[in-house]
């Protein structure tokens, strides 16, 4: 498998090479009940966590993008937004819960309700 940093190449479902944010290729599966859906992604800042996050943003998702490195957080974001997706980083420690809190409250009152959580934090 390709790089796991935010930012490097994954690896995708057709076995080619692809930036992270990039848009499904031809050949990929999409899923057009996700468009208008509202995803928080913890660990979105890179690996498993950042393909999953753009992967639903390419399939029309609004995600908050989580994780503890908020360089990192802003590769991920980016390479969404340049690629017309909506996403919102938040710096967060999934381990406290004031930290949850307030990334439950940031990411509804800037993307809507929240449909979708994908738990890679750890």
């Amino acid at each position: 498998m390709a790089g796991t940093t935010a930012g490097a190449p994954v690896r995708t479902a057709g076995g080619s090479e692809a930036a992270a944010g990039e848009s499904p290729e031809a050949g990929w599966a999409t899923y057009p009940d996700l468009r208008g859906q509202v995803a928080v992604v913890t660990g979105g800042s890179r690996g498993i966590g950042a393909a999953t996050a753009c992967a639903l943003a390419a399939n029309g998702a609004a995600v908050a993008v989580v994780g503890r490195d908020e360089a990192a957080i802003g590769t991920v974001v980016a390479g969404i937004t340049s690629r017309g997706g909506t996403a919102l980083g938040v710096a967060a420690d999934c381990t406290r819960e004031d930290h949850l809190q307030a990334l439950a409250a940031a990411a509804a009152r800037e993307l809507g309700p929240i449909a979708i959580l994908a738990a890679f934090a750890g």
